[in-house]
């Protein structure tokens, strides 16, 4: 390989790879109004199946109840995300609280409040995330994790 090619290639990799902003330590709060994940890339094109599925214990709440919710990859890993429950007007409900001991994931104080969101914090791949969410205390109808 010439030195003018070697010199291009590195050229390019040094400008595609300069655009791109990586959270391997999770999102930053600046993103927990809209989670996007602002890497700094367009975002894919919409999946027509989407490989990940995310759970909870029961199907219905009440107030103040704690749940299990589980972020499953399928046959996919993953290594970052971003969880939030949102009410049907799209505001942030409830909080999320961690296993003890817990190192692959954190809490985010989205809006001030205490533990809104849940993100990863490093770039291990993994299969699943399981955390608790507590309901309101006030019924807030339907809720949607995203």
């Amino acid at each position: 390989m010439s030195d003018v090619t070697l010199l291009s290639c590195v050229i390019l990799l040094t400008l595609a790879v300069s655009g791109v902003h990586g959270y391997p330590t999770g999102a930053p709060l600046t993103q927990c109004a809209d989670m996007t994940p602002q890497h700094g890339v367009a975002a894919r094109p919409i999946i027509p199946s989407i490989p990940y599925s995310v759970t909870m214990s029961k199907n219905t709440y009440y107030s103040g109840e704690r749940h299990t919710v589980m972020v499953m990859g399928g046959n996919s890993q993953f290594k970052g995300l971003m969880l939030q429950a949102r009410d049907a007007n799209g505001q942030r409900v409830g909080t999320f609280s961690l296993s003890p001991g817990d190192l692959s994931l954190k809490l985010l104080d989205c809006g001030g409040v205490a533990g809104t969101a849940v993100t990863h914090t490093g770039r291990n791949l993994k299969n699943s995330v399981t955390v608790t969410w507590t309901a309101p205390m006030m019924d807030m109808g339907s809720v949607t994790f995203r």
